[in-house]
């Protein structure tokens, strides 16, 4: 079974705070929900805690560290719990003292349901430069099909950045002048090949950028085999 349509959910921002939530989110049950976490906590890259109020599970697929305490993380949870105007929280495992601001953005993904851990941690992989030209490629996935996920975080500045050529949003892109600019994109690789998350930027800024893939669904999933007669 395919991918359904990405949808977004939506952003939201916390400065001087440990703790910033999306409020109003409705997700399908079932889905898969995914959820990028920009922090400015100037120490260190212990991850945060990603949780909403219709009590699904929520994992760190990875993260990036660089540029002075800025952290960028990916989180996703699957098979969901429906949500109806509910909230998607996120909790940094840093004192609110430290916190300069946090971002996040996210989106879910309907279809049918997927009863395993759809996260091929094969194709995960970061990159870290001051460029104009941030760029991040997978490893090899496990499957076809899979759904990527891009994106990349510009720090210190909202220039105006060009999408990479054959992705396209949600995640919608969200920025906060002059603080950080996070882009994203998604796509599904109908081939196994390794793929390429390059945005470009009118100039050279720092970026954190990432790339995450997603299995597609199982087409078993919610289908109970009948007995045969004997």
């Amino acid at each position: 079974m395919a991918w359904g349509t990405p949808t977004d959910i939506g952003n939201a921002h916390s400065s001087g705070s440990s703790f910033v939530g999306k409020n109003g989110v409705t997700v399908p049950a079932g889905s898969l929900i995914v959820i990028l976490v920009h922090e400015n906590n100037g120490t260190g890259s212990i991850a945060g805690t990603v949780t909403d109020t219709a009590s699904n599970t929520y994992h760190l697929a990875g993260s990036i560290e660089g540029f002075g305490g800025h952290f960028f993380q990916i989180f996703y949870a699957y098979n969901v719990n429906a949500l109806s105007s509910q909230s998607i929280n996120y909790a940094s495992h840093y004192a609110s003292f430290l916190l300069v601001d946090i971002e996040i953005v996210g989106m879910y993904v309907s279809g049918e349901k997927t009863i395993s851990d759809p996260f091929d941690s094969s194709s995960f992989a970061t990159a870290s430069a001051a460029t104009s030209s941030p760029s991040v490629t997978s490893g090899t996935p496990a499957a076809t099909g899979e759904l990527f996920v891009g994106a990349t975080v510009l720090i210190g500045a909202t220039p105006t950045l060009t999408q990479s050529s054959g992705w396209s949003a949600p995640p919608n892109e969200y920025k906060l002048t002059s603080v950080v600019d996070i882009l994203c994109g998604t796509k599904v690789n109908a081939g196994g090949s390794a793929q390429t998350y390059n945005p470009t930027s009118p100039g050279s800024y720092e970026f954190l950028t990432l790339i995450a893939s997603f299995k597609a669904p199982s087409s078993s999933a919610g289908f109970n085999m009948p007995m045969l007669g004997m």
